[in-house]
């Protein structure tokens, strides 16, 4: 994946949903584990790969003393945490790529590694591990590697995850439009369901219904699908509306444009990887933003984590992806 345009890798949404994990929602390392750091005695009848992540991290302690240490799903390796940053910048264990492999080595392993040999291989580990005998190379390694994630990176995943939010909402609301017109004309085939895109003729044929029914003639069925079909159209009409990201990372809160929501994924790559709508702007404090994007935060905030409000946006957690 290339690190510092992510918009250009294939794999980039796979990769970053593996390394994307926020720091507080993962484990302190062992306690026992943490006094042998500070005391530099851990005992005799830990395993070799604790005695190694004891040794790996005193060793990197001396780099970043302000580093921290957290575990995710395997204790056989460690994440780097550094102070206010959302995300860790990579792990570090004892291992191999696989047990059947040669005796294990030190790994160092970010979003920042690319291993070009292993860049077709599925799964991300590969593909972003380095791997050493020398603890001198390790401490070497892990210096050039551990790199803070970008907004980039960020906005990779999150463009994904708002993108399956919207698609989920469009469809809703087109389901209920296709139920009522089959209410009014026993026709529930309005357009292409897993869009959510009603046919151009359909839509001229509720405009022009609209438009002609007596207000004698009118009852909740017709209602019912005038509404629902105004609720589609608005939410629809928003898709070709600007999409920025706003995040919170050592203190800052960091702006990045990411192009219009309703566009195709791969052109929205492709300008990225072009260098098109990559303004990153960084603000001090929530004060600080314009008042355009004050608002829609603000509402977001209280709305539902993880759905997608049109003509607002999405959010989660830390980040959050507006519409202009």
């Amino acid at each position: 994946m290339d690190y510092t345009n992510p918009f250009n890798s294939s794999r980039a949404q796979e990769d970053v949903r593996e390394y994307l994990h926020r720091v507080s929602g993962m484990s302190d390392v062992r306690e026992r584990l943490s006094q042998a750091v500070r005391d530099g005695q851990p005992r005799d009848w830990y395993s070799e790969t604790e005695h190694r992540l004891v040794e790996m991290m005193r060793a990197l302690k001396q780099v970043w003393p302000d580093v921290t240490f957290k575990h995710w799903t395997s204790m056989s390796k460690v994440w780097l945490c550094f102070p206010n940053e959302l995300y860790p910048r990579g792990w570090v264990g004892w291992g191999n790529h696989d047990e059947s492999e040669a005796a294990a080595r030190f790994m160092v392993s970010s979003l920042a590694v690319e291993q070009w040999r292993y860049r077709e291989w599925r799964s991300p580990f590969k593909r972003h591990v380095v791997l050493t005998t020398v603890k001198d190379k390790f401490v070497k390694l892990a210096k050039e590697f551990m790199q803070p994630i970008t907004s980039k990176m960020v906005a990779v995943r999150a463009d994904g995850y708002m993108r399956t939010q919207y698609r989920i909402v469009k469809r809703a609301k087109y389901n209920t439009v296709s139920n009522a017109f089959k209410a009014v004309t026993g026709v529930s085939d309005i357009g292409a369901s897993y869009r959510g895109e009603a046919e151009p003729d359909v839509i001229k044929f509720i405009n022009k219904l609209k438009e002609d029914i007596p207000l004698d003639k009118m009852n909740t069925e017709y209602t019912a699908l005038f509404d629902s079909f105004a609720d589609w159209s608005t939410t629809t009409k928003h898709e070709r509306k600007y999409i920025t990201l706003l995040w919170t990372d050592a203190q800052r809160i960091k702006v990045l444009e990411l192009g219009v929501l309703g566009v195709n994924e791969t052109a929205l790559k492709h300008s990225h990887a072009q260098g098109m709508c990559v303004h990153e702007t960084t603000y001090p404090d929530f004060n600080a933003l314009p008042e355009a994007y004050k608002g829609k935060v603000s509402m977001l905030h209280i709305a539902k984590e993880d759905t997608f409000v049109p003509n607002v946006g999405w959010r989660r957690g830390e980040v959050y992806c507006v519409q202009n």
